[in-house]
């Protein structure tokens, strides 16, 4: 039986490997290309500089060129059939990591337009020569749109503080270089969070890494997982040690399996980690398990496994599937928010290149997050071992079916307007606390316990609801500092102040906590009224084209992340904020980055 279980879950684990990892990186064998928009045109007689984004495959990386100090083909970025247009001063602006590139590689040359060059929307055959790691030289072909402008003409920069300070170019927009001669180039920004593993032998690695998945049970985003997993493993029926300790290894083994995969493959992309719960059938799909095992401990039908399954599952009523499923679900739910521990893991683990190292790192990530909760589910399972079960068990498996359909109303979040949270989660904690005080089960000293317990959650519901109409009523009559959309024009016109960038999503525990409890602190908005303030919602991708970019140049990987820029509009990459701060740390932390912006 143990051999079965163990050959199922392997099984389990290569698949999920082979879908996460193997088939997103199916024939990415060429880098992909990004041509910036960094001037409105080109004028005939000017010489301006032009930009790429390489974007190299997942997990290869490409080899630096000779000229970075690689031993790549020399670095060619070269114009086809363009009379009139040369490329010059051809550079890379990011440093190689062990003679490989494996994060945006920006490339920035200078343009110089021939004074009789025809103006008019140009689509410039390009070739670009790179090397894979270990591979022999390729070249990569595209088509380049460039707006070439009469002579005389004035081009202005369109790029942001960003792109200039990824690039190497100087800031002032409204004098841009024609000689091709670059000002003093600013420090590049630096992504939020740094390699904090560098340096250390792989044995304290796995040791920091798996103590530092411990830690993550401390943050906001796991504390939904808690009752999640209580609520399933309290209802088994099962008293058998063996049945609870495979049931508690099937759970863990599912939040292993899902945790590694989503945290790998975000490293590896670059992506935000918990993007999948942007994607409407994902959240669907985790509210319908819910809701279903809801259904179960709420006596509407029980979850029947195959007989084989049975018998490997012993006592154990819902099975070792069920608590597979379970932890991939919980797995999900705990992946989005990230603290600055586990955005260090990602950049290391990028930088790298290395899929296996990369895998047994998030591998033991998860172990370490998914210890705790293990543990808890072997001995909520245990309850029903208690002297005395009976029918009281009836209403405990009602009430934590209550609470499932509540943590189904929750993750649905992203789905709903605000209001509607509210009053979905009111109405369900209000009707449920009633039915639990007045159904019929039990008898004796215990009515006394189900109907405390049922009025309470009533009572909750209740000043959850009269608190969200307060705060409502309280924010909308305080003065406090707007949050603006991001765009590129909005952050130009904000130049001569200092700016704060807030990532945040809809399915951010630690971003909506931040939004209730930390930025409407009195201390917090006097200091955030003296900085423009820009929010850019990721819940479903970046809004726009100038935030996605951004995104992709600050590397944000997680959220909530705060970027500050000082009042010339430079990224100040020391003062970056991921996770959750509260309001006296946030309001000191305003207060410095504010001294640091004007000086």
């Amino acid at each position: 039986m143990y051999n079965k279980f163990l050959a199922n879950s392997i099984c389990s684990l290569l698949l999920f490997l082979f879908i996460f990892l193997v088939l997103p990186a199916w024939g990415q064998s060429s880098p992909r290309l990004e041509p910036l928009d960094i001037m409105s045109g080109y004028p005939a007689g000017q010489r301006l500089p032009v930009a790429l984004l390489i974007h190299p495959p997942e997990g290869v990386g490409l080899t630096a060129p000779q000229e970075a100090g690689g031993a790549g083909p020399a670095l060619a970025l070269s114009l086809h059939r363009a009379p009139g247009l040369h490329l010059e001063q051809i550079q890379i602006t990011a440093a190689p990591q062990n003679g490989l590139y494996h994060d945006l590689l920006p490339i920035k040359a200078w343009l110089r337009v021939e004074a009789d060059a025809a103006p008019g929307q140009r689509i410039v055959p390009a070739s670009f020569v790179f090397a894979l790691k270990d591979g022999d030289p390729q070249t990569f072909n595209f088509d380049w749109q460039l707006d070439i402008l009469p002579a005389g003409d004035t081009a202005r920069p369109v790029y942001s503080p960003a792109t200039a300070s990824l690039l190497g170019l100087k800031q002032d927009a409204d004098n841009p270089s024609s000689t091709g001669t670059d000002a003093a180039e600013p420090e590049q920004a630096a992504p939020a969070g740094e390699d904090i593993l560098a340096g250390h032998s792989l044995a304290v690695i796995l040791l920091l890494v798996f103590l530092g998945g411990l830690a993550l049970n401390l943050t906001p985003c796991v504390y939904p997982v808690i009752p999640i997993t209580i609520s399933y493993f309290v209802a088994q029926a099962g008293s058998s040690r063996r049945a609870r300790l495979l049931g508690a290894t099937a759970y863990w083994l599912g939040m292993v399996v899902m945790y590694s995969a989503l945290g790998l493959l975000a490293s590896l992309s670059g992506g935000i980690l918990g993007h999948a719960l942007t994607n409407m059938w994902v959240v669907l799909a985790l509210v319908l398990v819910l809701l279903a095992l809801a259904a179960s401990m709420l006596g509407f039908w029980e979850i029947k496994m195959p007989s084989k399954l049975n018998n490997m599952a012993a006592t154990n009523r819902h099975g070792l599937s069920g608590a597979l499923l379970m932890g991939l679900t919980v797995g999900v739910l705990a992946a989005p928010c990230l603290g600055p521990f586990v955005l260090g893991l990602m950049t290391h683990v990028a930088t790298s290149g290395n899929v296996i190292y990369g895998t047994l790192l998030f591998f033991v990530l998860s172990l370490g997050l998914g210890l705790p909760l293990a543990v808890l589910a072997f001995f909520s399972g245990s309850i029903t071992s208690l002297p005395g079960a009976g029918e009281w068990m009836v209403w405990v498996r009602k009430f934590f079916g209550i609470i499932l359909i509540i943590m189904a109303i929750y993750v649905a979040q992203p789905l709903l307007s605000e209001a509607m949270f509210v009053v979905l989660l009111s109405l369900t904690a209000l009707a449920g606390g009633l039915y639990l005080a007045f159904e019929k089960s039990g008898r004796g000293k215990f009515m006394i316990v189900k109907k405390s317990v049922g009025l309470l959650m009533a009572l909750a519901a209740l000043a959850f609801a009269c608190q969200h109409y307060t705060a409502d009523k309280h924010s909308s009559q305080q003065s406090l500092a707007p949050w603006l959309p991001y765009t590129f024009e909005a952050l130009q016109n904000a130049k001569g102040r200092p700016a704060v960038l807030d990532f945040t999503a809809a399915w951010c525990q630690p971003c909506r906590q931040m939004e209730a409890q930390t930025f409407p602190d009195p201390a917090v908005q006097d200091k955030l009224k003296l900085f423009t303030c820009f929010k850019v919602d990721v819940t479903n991708g970046p809004p726009n084209s100038d935030a996605a970019q951004m995104v992709t140049q600050l590397q944000i990987k997680g959220v909530p992340t705060l970027i500050f820029l000082d009042n010339q509009g430079r990224v100040m990459p020391e003062y970056t904020i991921v996770g959750f701060v509260d309001a006296p740390t946030m309001a000191n932390h305003l207060t410095q980055a504010l001294a640091a912006a004007n000086r």
